[in-house]
């Protein structure tokens, strides 16, 4: 369950990242959007470091795949 925007923010983000198809980034860079404007800046910047970290992670752990 999602607890809070910031962790919002960080799976639409991420959802955004690794969509199927452009059409469905799209609908979720707009959620993004709308939840990045009520956020605080600090928020938002973790939000984008917490989603690359993620992705990064993701990366190494299919090298050692």
């Amino acid at each position: 369950m999602i607890k809070d925007n910031k962790e919002a923010l960080t799976l639409a983000l991420a959802l955004a990242i690794t969509a199927p198809n452009d059409k469905k980034a799209e609908k979720c860079v707009k959620i993004a959007d709308s939840l990045a404007k009520s956020m605080k800046r600090e928020d938002v910047e973790l939000a984008m470091k917490d989603v690359l970290d993620k992705i990064v992670d993701s990366l190494k752990g299919k090298e050692n795949e």
